[in-house]
């Protein structure tokens, strides 16, 4: 039972076990360069970059890139078939252009990634539950800014909620009017 549970805490998918594919190909840095610039850019959390997601990445870049170009590079990267790229993808993306053995719209993407790469504006999950936890502890600013998120979004609710409320009571009022 134990061993289910930290099988199910530890996926293949987890940043960190994924770097440890590429440690021999990119320092520390690097890597927690790249795993900042994948989950900023992961806008939905799905764990890969979609087509609208590499679409962000490139406007960002200052690049523009068509939609046939973005879906031509998706099925270059993506050795899943997912229909996107994930972090293990995208590391190996970066490793081929930084080798300088990427072709088409992918050379030159490693300078590229280093032009938007800001560490204040990340946002994203973090790899597991721990994590998550220790973050909260930590007063992490990716926590505090999901949680002032949550917040504002329960005050639209109920600011949504009594607006509702006077617009039906108005209409009360207004049918009441035109019965007597």
């Amino acid at each position: 039972k134990t061993r289910d549970m930290a099988a199910s805490l530890i996926s293949d998918k987890d940043p960190r076990i994924v770097e440890l594919e590429f440690k021999n190909d990119f320092s520390s840095k690097e890597l927690e360069h790249y795993r900042a610039m994948f989950i900023k850019y992961d806008k939905n959390k799905s764990g890969e970059l979609e087509l609208f997601e590499l679409n962000v990445l490139y406007e960002d870049m200052g690049e523009t890139k068509t939609n046939m170009q973005l879906r031509q590079m998706i099925a270059d990267a993506d050795t899943n078939n997912t229909g996107a790229i994930d972090y293990r993808e995208f590391l190996a993306v970066i490793l081929k252009d930084k080798k300088g053995i990427s072709k088409g719209p992918w050379t030159g993407f490693v300078s590229g990634v280093g032009k938007v790469h800001d560490d204040s504006t990340v946002t994203g999950k973090k790899a597991n539950f721990f994590e998550q936890e220790i973050a909260k502890q930590k007063g992490d600013p990716l926590e505090e800014e999901k949680r002032r998120i949550a917040q504002e979004e329960k005050m639209k609710a109920q600011k949504e909620k009594e607006r509702k409320a006077k617009v039906a009571a108005g209409l009360a009022k207004l049918k009441q009017g035109i019965n007597q």
